[in-house]
């Protein structure tokens, strides 16, 4: 069980306690400032029916009621800033003191560039500027208004002192009243005796008293003395000193601690400190508890330049005390010792992540992906709720620069992964280099791709075996080198208004320079290959008005045929290479077949082996435009390859391929393909692919996806996955393994109930082992003033070490959790342990968060 509470980002420098009672006494002065504090929702507040449209698109979401407006001035000098415009002067009765002090009585009206002031009576000094104003006082700038009884203002500095003040900040939607309110410039608000919130006029969601409140606007923060939260009138929380955010930028400091508690890891307490160093600059340092793990530290530092985006993240933990695991207390109950049951229990556990993208927009760019870790079980240890930790088998350290001219793109890379499995690959590139070359003269197109790879022992391969023999075995009989690739070819790319004609000549190299240490004698250690292509890709346009869906359409039918032919080259000097007949696969592997297959001029994926191939594939498409906006609304294509011989080249040799594979090969046709897209409606989109096998009438393939999101950001989203019985194949793998099938469907809405209440669901179903990967349900409430979600979740914690894991499933296997965010608008951004969830698994969410704030 997992229970997390998610709050508004507060920076609290003391303990926070639960209030049971009122800390302020509830006296005639409480009494008074509770009532101007609910007059202080009505200024300068306007119903929504009365806003502007521009003024409406300023609204966080549909739900608001209306939006704190300054009334519009129209004098010629209601733009200029105080300090370059001069002070005018109005009222009903004017006395001149001395010519430097000035009296004004009856309907006063001051105003200096953007700000103004109105009041009863006031006097005004002209050397010092200081103004005292008494009776009815309103102060109006573009970032506030004030009211008052007695105030004190330089009209130069804008310095300002208020008695029993109300106010609003326009931007943020905060208001409130104080008993003193203190205004420094343009950058301090200091509020004595005091009561704030953003809600509207109506609506006592929450509000945050003080004995004395500071604003920042200019900063975006706030700190209060003596606070205390209520919510709904009743005090829920106490703190006697507190940073907050104002508006939705952070701020240095502690932010909300959150609790949580877990099967795995016991109780949890999180708290994180948060350090705005520079405007280009922060760090976040959490101290993370877990009772039945100990402490760890997450830290957190993002950098942004005019050239470089970089994050450094990781997290420590001290003398892991191992967690609980029911799988390893039956293991203990069976026998095996604690220290096998518990492998990391007294160890010290890490992570580390630099990830770095530099060089946007510029000719030059580079990308640093680089992960470690203690060991592989730690991800889905310490983050078992989480979907990347779930997701994600491998951890990747990669760093690459390219450049890019008029006419040649060239780039270095250095990459290796690591799995978190049983097994390791046994290659990292050390590095990998490509200079590409694009010449196009007139409808000429010449293409120039090199690559050079160098393929060395994967630092993590050792670790795959138990005993050093079996290793040294295994290193023995895998193959190491150099490899070249080329692909050099002239295409002629005409087009013309009835169709296309791109015929395309070229030939391809592939060479080794192979490590002998683990070839058998004899062995070609060199070998090379070059073989000579050719294909032809053309298509037609037919098109006409259509008439369908109760609307007008271009309806086109445009069939296509591409013709490819590669030479065979006999490339049996890659098999069979070491004791026990090992072949070159450094980065081989199958590509998929689906309708995009049907016009590619290679079946592999990976540059170890040179197609030979002769083959027309033959399909036709037919697509709906708007006749208004011209927008393609629909695109459905067909098509099959017809093959003019067998296929000889594979990934293994004949003696250990499949016999589906060999079948595969000897095939005059293949499957039949098909993909559908589309963006249907504006508010409905569908994208999909499939590969029917005729002979055996069987689907062997399909994904399909279906999105809805309309004005009212109702989403849905259907993705259905099928792959017929798949044959893996890679580098680890040295013959080839046919799996289950791959049958999954995963759904997920977001349906709103009415303008605030809306509900939230997915489920993710494997059908093959009939379980659920991930579901939750739940509810979100979102106004104005506050927002708060609850999920109740079910996933598996997917476990990459146990072989046929999902074919062995138990209740243990499964976590389940409840998840609770809260945002108090105004105050700064909420914990987003629910939207990240939201945002890798509800298709639409992004844009629904970015236009419902």
């Amino acid at each position: 069980m997992v229970i997390g509470l998610r709050a508004a980002g507060f920076a609290v420098a003391v303990p926070v306690f639960l209030c049971a009672t009122p800390v302020f006494a509830a006296d005639s002065a409480s009494a008074r400032l509770t009532k101007e504090f609910e007059d202080s929702r009505h200024l300068d507040w306007v119903p929504v029916e009365k806003l502007t449209e521009a003024q409406k698109q300023t609204l966080p979401n549909e739900c608001c009621k209306g939006a704190y407006v300054a009334p519009e001035r129209t004098d010629t000098e209601a733009n200029l800033q105080p300090e370059d415009a001069p002070v005018r002067a109005h009222s009903d009765e004017e006395i001149s003191e001395r010519q430097t002090r000035l009296e004004f009585r009856g309907n006063v009206s001051i105003t200096q560039g953007n700000r103004s002031i109105t009041t009863d009576s006031a006097s005004y000094d002209k050397e010092s500027k200081q103004a005292k104003l008494t009776g009815s006082i309103q102060v109006r700038d573009p970032e506030v208004m004030v009211r008052a009884d007695v105030a004190e203002v330089n009209l130069d500095s804008g310095d300002a002192h208020f008695d029993n003040a109300r106010f609003v900040l326009y931007e943020t939607r905060v208001h409130g009243v104080a008993q003193h309110l203190r205004r420094f410039g343009d950058n301090v608000i200091n509020l004595e005796q005091s009561m704030i919130s953003s809600c509207e006029p109506g609506d006592n969601a929450w509000s945050i008293r003080g004995s004395e409140i500071s604003l920042h606007p200019d900063e975006h923060y706030g700190t209060a003395e003596n606070m205390r939260l209520n919510i709904k009138n009743i005090p829920v929380l106490y703190v006697p000193y507190i940073r907050f955010p104002v508006g939705e930028e952070r701020l240095t400091g502690f932010l909300t601690p959150t609790p949580g508690y877990s099967s795995r890891n016991g109780f949890e307490l999180s708290v994180p400190f948060y350090w705005n160093i520079a405007p280009s600059t922060d760090a976040t340092l959490t101290a993370h508890y877990m009772s039945s793990r100990g402490y760890m530290l997450e830290p957190e530092l993002r950098n942004l330049t005019s050239y470089f985006e970089t994050k450094l993240s990781g997290s420590f933990i001290n003398n892991d005390h191992g967690g609980y695991s029911s799988f390893a207390e039956s293991q203990i109950a069976a026998g095996v010792p604690e220290e096998v049951a518990y492998p990391y229990r007294g160890h010290d556990r890490w992570f580390a992540k630099l990830e770095q993208d530099g060089g946007k927009g510029r000719d030059w760019s580079t990308t640093i992906n680089y992960s470690d870790l203690s060991d592989k079980d730690y991800l889905r240890d310490m983050y078992s709720g989480s979907v990347e930790s779930n997701r994600q088998a491998y951890i990747r350290q990669m760093v690459s620069a390219d450049y890019r001219s008029e006419h040649w793109f060239s780039g270095i890379k250095v990459d290796e992964y690591r799995l978190l499995t049983t097994t390791q690959l046994p290659y990292r590139e050390l590095p990998r280099i490509h200079v590409d070359g694009n010449y196009q003269i007139n409808d000429w197109v010449l293409q120039l791709n090199n690559e050079y790879v160098n393929f060395v022992q994967n630092r993590y391969f050792a670790s795959s075996f138990d005993k050093r023999e079996t290793y040294e075995n295994a290193l023995a009989n895998t193959i190491y080198g150099d490899r070249i690739n080329t692909d050099y070819s002239l295409t002629w790319d005409k087009s013309y208004s009835w169709g296309f004609v791109k015929p395309r000549i070229g030939v391809k190299g592939l060479a080794y320079k192979l490590d002998d240490r683990s070839l058998v004698a004899g062995t070609d250690d060199s070998p090379s290959f070059v073989t000579p292509q050719a294909s032809v890709d053309a298509g037609l346009y037919f098109e006409r008005d259509a008439n369908v869906f109760g609307g007008n359409y271009l309806q086109t039918l445009e069939p296509r045929a591409f013709y490819f032919y590669s030479a065979y080259q006999n490339q049996d000097s890659l098999y069979k290479l070491t004791p026990n007949n090992s072949f070159v696969n450094f980065d081989l592997g199958d590509l998929t077949f689906n309708y995009n297959q049907l016009f590619r001029t290679t079946r592999f994926a990976g540059g170890d082996r040179l197609d030979d191939a002769n083959q027309l594939s033959l399909a036709v498409s037919t697509a709906f435009s708007s006749q208004d906006t011209g927008a393609e609304r629909l695109r459905m294509s067909i098509g099959q390859i017809f093959y003019g011989r067998d296929r000889k080249i594979m990934i293994y040799d004949k003696d250990t391929a499949t016999p589906s594979v060999l079948e595969e090969n000897r095939r005059g046709t293949s499957n039949w393909a098909a993909q559908v897209s589309g963006q249907v409606s504006s508010r409905f989109h569908v994208s999909g692919d499939a590969a029917y096998d005729q002979r055996n009438n069987k689907l062997d393939s399909a994904n399909v996806g279906l999105h809805y999101m309309d004005d009212s950001y109702r989403i849905a989203n259907i993705t259905y996955r099928y792959t017929l019985k798949p044959v893996l194949s890679s580098p680890s793998q040295p013959v080839p393994v046919v799996v289950q099938s791959i049958n999954q469907l995963d759904t997920s809405i977001i349906l709103p109930i009415n303008s605030r209440w809306s509900i939230i669901a997915r489920n993710n179903h494997d059908f093959t082992h009939g379980v659920e990967l991930d579901t939750y349900a739940g509810l979100e409430y979102n106004d104005c003033c506050y927002r708060v979600r609850v999920l109740g979740r079910r996933w598996l914690r997917v476990d990459y070490t146990t072989p046929d894991f999902l074919a062995n499933l138990t209740n243990k296997d499964f976590e389940p959790g409840i998840m609770v965010e809260l945002e108090l608008k105004g105050l700064g951004s909420m914990d987003r342990q629910i939207s990240n969830l939201l945002e890798r698994t509800v298709k639409g969410f992004k844009d629904r968060e970015k236009n419902l704030r």
